[in-house]
């Protein structure tokens, strides 16, 4: 499945915007929780028209502030 990603310029840099499934599908959970998080602020999002799009320094801002970008890392701890 292609992703769903709009690039725009802004101030000479390429930005990348993610749309909501797309969104999802990075951080590793539904679009509900991802609604959800926007409306707790654990993720910022710009509103377009009906719906929301997402810069990757957004995501992995969220991603730091949830603790998921430790997912599936595998840490010793030693005394």
């Amino acid at each position: 499945m292609p992703e769903k990603q709009l690039h725009m310029e802004i101030k000479g840099k390429d930005v990348r915007l993610f749309d909501t499934t797309t969104a999802a599908q990075y951080l590793g959970v539904s679009k509900a929780t991802v609604y959800a998080w926007v409306d707790n602020c654990d993720l910022q999002a710009n509103s377009i028209n009906n719906g929301f799009v997402f810069t990757l320094e957004q995501l992995e801002a969220c991603k730091q502030h949830k603790n998921i970008d430790r997912k599936d890392m595998n840490i010793e701890y030693t005394k």
